[in-house]
Parts: structure tokens; C-alpha cells; sequence
């Protein structure tokens, strides 16, 4: 069974923890919760290769969440996480001094759902590493076939698509780091469904299969902001590569 992957929320309000949680269910997430600075080192600590975003509270007994923040981006154990400032008040001085000590973004209480869906799409997106992919392909061979290749090698396959439309609702609902999709599928194509997760999040990280090597499909690709597109038959090496291309990719190039 894959490990978890977990947001960690840092509030001295445990309502907070309690309303983010049951927003970030919806898409295949679960939270860790602290309820202060050092509570939170401590689940860092333990959990720190399975926390992929914290959300931090500013005003906290004892220390506060700028200090936490400061903590965090100088240890080379946590300082990859991405982290969103919470604050019931949008002094400008503080906002600056929190992304100069290292936030991505910042949401100001009280929230929205739709704010907390648009701050934590942000910080996933800003996040360099690759863990959590959806699979999509017509073919269980291929489904097969990568699943070994992927979980051998530690990723988590979040879940799995034989379609496009498939696949734009299992994006919306789980918010994988990669997607792998196969260009021609019944009901909608790989290339349709990809414009359409891309309308979604443009920073949306996606690697298109094909078993032909169209100038039209590449072309297609790079409008849309294909990070990388590899033709089949493809080994391990093929798509490790691919991979780590994605990783490092800007969302507006294609690679053989």
C-alpha cells in the first residue's frame, strides 16, 4: 500500500485544522495538525519526506509563525516544503516580510473554499518534487506496465484513467503531480483532455504517450504546453528521463 502524503497545518485554532481537512479530503489529501511551533517541528521531523505543503498560522502562542517559517527555510531537511502564510489581518509590512523569509502565498482569514482551493493548487505547483501520478490509458497492459516501472521506483500512483474525460475528473478530484497520458483513447483523446487540465492549472505537469509520432500531435503539444512527449514503446530509462524532464520543465516545451 502506498505511504500518505500530508498537508501540515499549523494553527492554534484547531477549527482552522478541522476546515481545511475536510476541504483537502476531496482531493486525496489528509492533514497533519499542530497547534503550535513546536509541535510542528516535531511532526517535521518525523514526516518530513511525506509533507508536500503547510499551510502556517502568523499569530501563535510562544513562537510565532514567522519565526517558525524562518526555522524552516534555514534547515535543509524542510526548507523544499512550500508554505502558505495564514493571517487574520493583510498588513503589507507583514506580507512582505513573510516572503522574504520564504512563503509562496499567503490567504487571509476568514477564507473561502474556493480561496483555499486556488492557495493550495498554488502551493502543490510550487513544489519540486514529483510524487503522487495518475496513469491514462485505454490499454491495463500499459496501466501494468508503468505501475511496476513507477512504484519500483517510489512513486505513487494515485490513481488511474481509460479515458480522458477519466482522467479531467480524477486531475480536479486528486491533483496528482504528473499525469501520463496516452494521446488516442475512446470517449476523448489524450491531447483533449490535457488542453482541458491545462485551462484548469497551465502548470499542470504532463507527459503524452503515443504509439505514432505525428508532427500535428507535437504541434498540438506545444500550444498547449505539453511538458514532455514520449512515443511507445518506452523502457525504464525512457521514462525516468521523461520524468526528470517534467521536473525541471517550464510547462511550455516538448521533448522527444
Amino acid at each position: 500500500m502506498p505511504e500518505e502524503i500530508y498537508i501540515l497545518v499549523v494553527d492554534d485554532i484547531p477549527l482552522i485544522g478541522r476546515m481545511i481537512n475536510h476541504e483537502i479530503e476531496k482531493f486525496g489529501r489528509s492533514i497533519l495538525q499542530a497547534l503550535d511551533g513546536k509541535e510542528a517541528l516535531e511532526l517535521l521531523k518525523k514526516h518530513r519526506d511525506k509533507i508536500e505543503l503547510i499551510f502556517l498560522d502568523w499569530y501563535m502562542p510562544g513562537m510565532n509563525g514567522l519565526q517558525l517559517l524562518e526555522i524552516i527555510k534555514s534547515d535543509s531537511r524542510f526548507q523544499h516544503i512550500p508554505v502558505i502564510m495564514l493571517t487574520s489581518e493583510s498588513k503589507k509590512s507583514n506580507i512582505v516580510q513573510a516572503y522574504k523569509a520564504g512563503i509562496c502565498d499567503y490567504m487571509v482569514k476568514p477564507f473561502s473554499v474556493e480561496d483555499l482551493h486556488k492557495k493550495m493548487l498554488k502551493g502543490l505547483n510550487h513544489k519540486q518534487t514529483i510524487n503522487r501520478i495518475l496513469l491514462v490509458d485505454d490499454s491495463l497492459v500499459i496501466h501494468r506496465m508503468l505501475r511496476n516501472m513507477l512504484e519500483k521506483k517510489g512513486y505513487v500512483i494515485c490513481g488511474d484513467a481509460m479515458n480522458g474525460e477519466e482522467a479531467i475528473d480524477l486531475y480536479h478530484r486528486l491533483l496528482p503531480d504528473l499525469i501520463i497520458m496516452d494521446i488516442t483513447m475512446p470517449i476523448m483523446d489524450g491531447l483533449t483532455a490535457a488542453e482541458e487540465i491545462k485551462k484548469m492549472n497551465n502548470e499542470a505537469k504532463i507527459i503524452i504517450l503515443s504509439a505514432e509520432d505525428h508532427d500535428d500531435h507535437r504541434e498540438k503539444a506545444k500550444q498547449i504546453g505539453i511538458n514532455t512527449f514520449l512515443k511507445k514503446p518506452f523502457d525504464e530509462g525512457m521514462i525516468a528521463q521523461a520524468i526528470a524532464m517534467t521536473r525541471h520543465a517550464d510547462g511550455s516545451s516538448t521533448s522527444k
